[in-house]
């Protein structure tokens, strides 16, 4: 079964997300999402997986966003 990371790029105007192969690093299924679209992160990431259902076991690890009107991430 292969195995993914849900991966992304979160700046002060747009989330970008996208899946990663984490055997061979291949990125695919990437989406842009406006920020001022959401109240969150946690918002953009339940509409990409919404978007992107697939079966498997389900982590999260969040890093700060230091310059981003969402709080509550860190």
């Amino acid at each position: 079964m292969t195995k993914y990371a849900l991966v992304g790029d979160v700046g002060g105007t747009n989330a970008r997300l996208a899946l990663c192969d984490i055997a061979s690093g291949e990125i695919s299924q990437a989406k842009t999402y406006s920020g001022l679209d959401y109240p969150s992160l946690e918002a953009v990431i339940r509409v990409y997986l919404e978007e992107h259902k697939g079966r498997g076991e389900r982590r999260l690890y969040c890093h700060r966003l230091p310059n981003y009107r969402w709080t509550g991430w860190q």
